[in-house]
C-alpha cells in the first residue's frame, strides 16, 4: 500500500522503513539461551576455577531453586504487576525451573529433572491470565527462563513428551506471546520502550525459538536492531549512552544487560548482535562502566518515547558525569561476562573500563552460566543485512507543499528547511481533521515507523496544532490518522 506522509507546522522530521534483517531458515536447538557446547562447558568446568566459585554461588540461590530438595508450586491462574498479582512466586518459579534444568544437565540428577519438569508442566497448563498496567515487564524475563528451561529438558530429557510440546507451546504462543505485543502472524509492532523493551525481546526471542518459529525469530531479531520504541538502533548513541542513561543508572543498567542478553540468545542461532552497529553493545558497556567508575564523560542530551533527559541523573553539571563515588553492582556481571566472552581479546585491548569494573566484582553464578574460555570462538553463520537509516526529509526526499479541500480562511503556504534538517511549514485552516488545512508531503510505501519532535508552534489560534498524519492518498476525505502537540 502506498501512503502519503503528512508534516503540519513546525517540526524535526525523521523516517525509516523497518525491513527483515537477518534471514534464520532453520531454528538451532537447543538454542534458548544455552546451547549444548554451553551446557558442556558448565559440566565439564564445575570444578575448574573460575567455573568451580561461580558453580558454589549457584547452587546458594535463594529459596532453594538451585537445590534438589526444591519444592516446586502448582503454578497460578493469573499473574499480574500495578497491581502485583502472584508476581513474586511467578518469578521464583521460572528462574527455579532454569535453574534445576541446567542442575539436571551438569550432575545428571533425576530429582533436579522431575523438579524443572513439573515447574514446566504446571505453569504451561495452569497459567492463563496476565493483568496490570506493567505486567510485560514480567512476561519478557519469565517466558525466557521458562523457555530456557524447557528448550535444555526437551532436547536432553528423556522423560519429555509430545504432549510436553503441545502444551509449551501452546502456552508460549496463546498465553506469553499476544503480552508481548506479538500478533498471530509473528511480528512485533507494539514494543515498549528503552529497558521495557529490552526485557519484552528477551522473551520474544526464546519464544522464538522454543517454538521453532523462524519467521518470528526474524521479526524479534529486526525489532530488536531497529524497532523505534524499543530497538537498539534508535535507543543508543555511538559514545555507549542508551536511552535511559539520563533517567537513572539502574534502568540504564537494566537496558544494557537486556539487550546483550538478546543478543547471546541470537548468538546461539548463529546472529552476530554483538558486531552490529559498529560494536554498539560493547560500547554501551563501557561507557556505562566508565561513567559509574566515577570517571568523567560527556553526556548528550537525550532519551526515548516517554521522557527526554536534558541532563544525566547522576551528574553535577549539564555536560560531564562525575560520580562522587564508583557505582558498583554485582547484577551487572552477567553483561560482563557475555561482553568478555565474545570480544575476547578486543575487549582486553578497547575496553578498558569493562575489565576495572569487572575486577571490582566478585565472582558469581552468572560467572559460572557466562564465562567463556580463552580459546572460545563465536560461531556467525546468518548474515546481518544492513540496517535502513534514518534520514532527515531534507536529504531523503523533497517536500511537497499543498492545500486540501481550499478553503476561503487558507492562505498561502510556505515550506523552508535548514541545514539541520528542520522543516518550518506556515499556513492556516479550519480544520485539517476535516480536510481543510496546509500540509508538506512526501511518499512512503509499505510498513514503516515515523519519529518526529515538534520544536515550537506559534499561538495564532487556541486550536492550532502541528504534527504528523498518514494518509492514504491526497483525495478528500481519503483514510488517515494524525497525531498533533
Amino acid at each position: 500500500m502506498k501512503i502519503k506522509i503528512f508534516l503540519l507546522g513546525l517540526c524535526s522530521f525523521v523516517c525509516c522503513i523497518m525491513t527483515i534483517t537477518a534471514q534464520v531458515t532453520d531454528v538451532k536447538h537447543p538454542g534458548v539461551l544455552f546451547n549444548i557446547e554451553d551446557l558442556e562447558r558448565m559440566k565439564k568446568m564445575r570444578f575448574v576455577e573460575p567455573w568451580k566459585t561461580g558453580y558454589e554461588e549457584l547452587c546458594k540461590k535463594a529459596h532453594k531453586i538451585s537445590a534438589p530438595d526444591y519444592k516446586p508450586g502448582e503454578g497460578c491462574v493469573e499473574v499480574g504487576r500495578s497491581p502485583y498479582v502472584n508476581n513474586a512466586t511467578y518469578r521464583i518459579e521460572m528462574e527455579a525451573a532454569l535453574m534445576q534444568a541446567i542442575q539436571w544437565y551438569v550432575t545428571n540428577d533425576e530429582r533436579y529433572a522431575r523438579n524443572a519438569m513439573t515447574i514446566i508442566r504446571n505453569w504451561s497448563i495452569k497459567h492463563k491470565i496476565w493483568i496490570g498496567a506493567d505486567v510485560r515487564l514480567e512476561v519478557g524475563p519469565g517466558a525466557k527462563n521458562l523457555a530456557a528451561a524447557a528448550e535444555i529438558m526437551r532436547y536432553t530429557y528423556s522423560g519429555w513428551t509430545e504432549m510436553d510440546t503441545y502444551n509449551a507451546i501452546k502456552y508460549f504462543k496463546e498465553v506469553c506471546w499476544p503480552c508481548l505485543g506479538g500478533t498471530k502472524d509473528g511480528k512485533l509492532p507494539y514494543l515498549s520502550p528503552a529497558n521495557q523493551a529490552a526485557m519484552e525481546l528477551t522473551g520474544a526471542l526464546a519464544i522464538a525459538i522454543f517454538c521453532d518459529e523462524a519467521v518470528w525469530l526474524n521479526n524479534a531479531v529486526q525489532a530488536l536492531r531497529e524497532h523505534p520504541s524499543g530497538g537498539i538502533k534508535h535507543n543508543s548513541l555511538s559514545n555507549g549512552q542508551v536511552s535511559d542513561f539520563g533517567r537513572d543508572q539502574g534502568h540504564a543498567r537494566g537496558q544494557i544487560g537486556d539487550y546483550i542478553l538478546c543478543a547471546e540468545i541470537a548468538l546461539k542461532q548463529g546472529i552476530d548482535i554483538y558486531s552490529d552497529m559498529q560494536n554498539r553493545l560493547g560500547t554501551c558497556a563501557e561507557y556505562y562502566a566508565k561513567t559509574n567508575l566515577g570517571y568523567p564523560e560527556v553526556y548528550i542530551p537525550s532519551g526515548c518515547v516517554y521522557d527526554y533527559f536534558p541532563t544525566p541523573y547522576c551528574a553535577f553539571n549539564v555536560r560531564a558525569i562525575a560520580l562522587e563515588k564508583p557505582n558498583i553492582r554485582q547484577d551487572f556481571l552477567r553483561a560482563l561476562e557475555l561482553c568478555n566472552g565474545f570480544y575476547g581479546e578486543k575487549a582486553k585491548k578497547d575496553y578498558p573500563y569493562i575489565q576495572e569494573y569487572r575486577s571490582k566484582l566478585k565472582v558469581g553464578a552468572e560467572t559460572f552460566l557466562f564465562h567463556k574460555p580463552e580459546n572460545y570462538s563465536p560461531k556467525i553463520t546468518v548474515p546481518l543485512l544492513p540496517l535502513k537509516e534514518y534520514y532527515p526529509l531534507l536529504y531523503m526526499a523533497e517536500l511537497n507543499v499543498t492545500e486540501i479541500a481550499v478553503d476561503t480562511n487558507l492562505q498561502p503556504a510556505a515550506l523552508r528547511a535548514d541545514k539541520e534538517g528542520i522543516w518550518t511549514l506556515s499556513g492556516a485552516g479550519s480544520d485539517t481533521q476535516l480536510d481543510m488545512g496546509n500540509y508538506a508531503w512526501t511518499d512512503m510505501k509499505g510498513d514503516g515507523a515515523l519519529v518526529v519532535r515538534v520544536t515550537s508552534l506559534d499561538e495564532t489560534n487556541p486550536e492550532a496544532y502541528a504534527g504528523l498524519m498518514i494518509r492514504e492518498s491526497l483525495s478528500q476525505d481519503a483514510r488517515m490518522a494524525m497525531v498533533w502537540a
